[in-house]
């Protein structure tokens, strides 16, 4: 019968959970991005550690007001994109007041800001990789022609470096 998904040892055995498949992401520099109610009916997202307990808390609360959402990755340590930590860094989403399309925040393993994503319209990020070499790989999109203006890199600080079109489709790395 089906409980639900657990995070295992090295010998198998249930160490944290269950939790709802939507909920589960793999542990990168000793944290696992997670988002989801809290045993107190407060919405949590942030990172957890080893132990299940709240590492990073970017948001708690009632949910009614939050903002921040975790970029969606695989279940598996090889994913090159998703809010996992890398470098010490991770990035989020957050949406803004109007607009259908959110920025993105970087963060230390503090859950500090260090850049932002924040690009002026027509133009918008869809984040392609995790941090690898100080650079994040970004598809610039373009929503006044509709399609991708070009595959490009910014830092950590949000700044973008390569231009976009100077990357071609597929992973950079």
């Amino acid at each position: 019968t089906y409980e639900g998904w657990y995070y295992i040892d090295k010998n198998g055995n249930k160490v944290l959970g269950p939790y709802d498949d939507e909920e589960v992401s793999f542990f990168s520099e000793g944290v696992a991005p997670w988002s989801g109610y809290l045993d107190n009916g407060d919405y949590f997202v942030g990172y957890i550690d080893k132990n299940g307990d709240a590492a990073i808390t970017l948001y708690q609360g009632d949910g009614e007001n939050c903002k921040l959402e975790l970029l969606d990755g695989s279940y598996t340590p090889d994913s090159s994109v998703g809010s996992y930590f890398s470098e010490g860094h991770a990035i989020i989403e957050e949406e803004r007041d109007g607009s259908r399309y959110p920025i993105h925040i970087i963060i230390d393993t503090e859950g500090n800001e260090v850049g932002r994503i924040a690009l002026s319209a027509p133009l918008t990020a869809n984040i392609l990789s995790v941090v690898h070499d100080g650079l994040i790989i970004v598809d610039f999109y373009d929503t006044d022609a509709n399609g991708s203006a070009g595959i490009g890199a910014v830092d950590i600080h949000g700044n973008i470096v390569v231009e976009p079109g100077k990357i071609a489709a597929g992973n950079a790395y």
